[in-house]
């Protein structure tokens, strides 16, 4: 069976940067499974799986424009230290949800000062070339 729309997709995947650094992979949850072709997954790893069926490996990069977007400045922010509930709990590199104009994002703080914590609403991976090594698992009909 073929990799097409509203199939279920079962594929172990290894993601690294451009420096070869290991971002993300399957482990020993198994495999990632999904359905093909509702948005589940970035536009570049489900275009790149098009046609592809049960037992096939392949490499493949994703451009920023078909992954999680290019790196927007205006996204990195600062709000006062004060705006937040537990601020000796605030480090950097840690995540909150903050209510935006079109809905909740993720924020990821870059930095904390006396009176204000700098913050990132891009996505962690934005503006990353992504190399993805995948292995094709199972290719199935999706049930109720």
């Amino acid at each position: 069976m073929i990799i097409e729309k509203d199939k279920v997709v079962l594929v172990n995947y290894q993601l690294k940067n451009k420096e070869g650094v290991l971002l993300s992979a399957t482990g020993e949850e198994g495999p990632l499974g999904y359905i093909h072709g509702i948005g589940m997954m970035i536009p570049g790893f489900e275009s790149a799986l098009d046609g592809k069926s049960s037992g096939e490996q392949l490499e493949f990069t994703v451009s920023p424009t078909d992954g999680y977007g290019d790196r927007d400045d205006q996204l990195v922010q600062s709000m006062p230290k004060s705006n937040f509930d537990n601020t000796e709990h605030l480090e950097v590199g840690a995540q909150f949800e903050i209510t935006a104009p079109d809905g909740v994002a993720l924020a990821t703080i870059l930095s904390i000062d006396e009176d204000t914590v700098q913050f990132d609403l891009n996505h962690p991976l934005a503006g990353i070339v992504l190399h993805f090594s995948v292995e094709v698992k199972l290719v199935r009909d999706a049930t109720s």
